[in-house]
């Protein structure tokens, strides 16, 4: 309407409305042209860049001659040793600083002087059973860690057989 107001005959108004349809088609072609050209230019730029970097192998993969790790198993059983041994020596050193004597012949040697007599340990039936109960303890306590060591050996063993 507007253009057949602009120009007084239809005919000049159906030629602009022709005109500016063929200039939109012809301005969306140029568009997508400049899109396709600019598109180009980026993928040419990123060839040329990757081919300037360039790799070389040196030194190819190998497997492994020695084990890159230690002996997980070995580990394992060295822990346990060195724990035990560790517990033991502690023990020893606290027996080794207490002020008691156990018989009379370390006393005599430890002061010089004859021992006339000494106290023989008694244990009440509530001491004995005391006594008991921490053996027990620690039986089960040293049992755990036998089966910890175990559990731990075969799931090491499971681990080994998946990456096998």
């Amino acid at each position: 309407m507007f253009t057949g107001q602009l120009f007084g005959e239809p005919a000049l108004a159906a030629e602009a409305a022709r005109i500016n349809r063929d200039y939109d088609v012809l301005k969306e072609q140029y568009d997508k042209l400049l899109r396709d050209r600019e598109q180009l230019r980026l993928r040419g730029q990123v060839e040329s860049q990757r081919d300037s970097v360039k790799f070389e192998v040196i030194d190819p993969p190998t497997t492994p001659r020695s084990p890159s790790a230690p002996d997980r198993p070995m580990l394992l059983m060295m822990v346990l040793v060195a724990g035990l041994g560790a517990g033991c020596g502690l023990a020893f050193a606290v027996a080794q600083l207490r002020s008691t004597f156990s018989t009379t012949g370390q006393l005599e040697r430890s002061t010089g002087m004859q021992v006339i007599g000494s106290i023989s340990m008694t244990m009440t039936r509530t001491a004995r059973a005391r006594y008991w109960r921490q053996m027990r303890w620690f039986a089960g306590a040293s049992g755990s860690l036998v089966v910890v060591l175990f559990v731990l050996l075969m799931v090491e063993q499971l681990k080994r057989g998946m990456v096998a």
